[in-house]
């Protein structure tokens, strides 16, 4: 095998999203936004460039916000697909009376 120069195929991924992207032998798989928003916030999706193709492709949409910058991975065969999502996230302070 040998390669050529190194060439951008997908341009402006989110900042959040960096290290959400994976890849087999059909293409790179990456969590985006799209436009639809929820709440004020725009949705998750899965695209992929396509490595046949030589173009970004919507593949779907996951109906969340957020996910955890930890990274995906696709199956060989494209059709799964796992990421951990961010859930809601808080913290409570509680006073407690006569502690020692």
């Amino acid at each position: 095998m040998s390669g050529g120069e190194e060439e951008r195929v997908v341009a402006d991924l989110d900042q959040e999203n960096l290290r959400n992207w994976t890849m087999n032998s059909s293409g790179i798989y990456f969590l985006d936004y799209e436009e639809e928003e929820r709440d004020g916030k725009p949705l998750l999706v899965v695209k992929r460039y396509g490595f046949g193709l030589e173009r970004v492709e919507r593949v779907a949409g996951l109906g969340c916000v957020r996910a955890l910058n930890t990274g995906c991975t696709v199956s060989p065969d494209g059709r799964w697909l796992v990421y951990e999502r961010r859930g809601r996230i808080d913290a409570q302070i509680r006073l407690i009376a006569h502690y020692r």
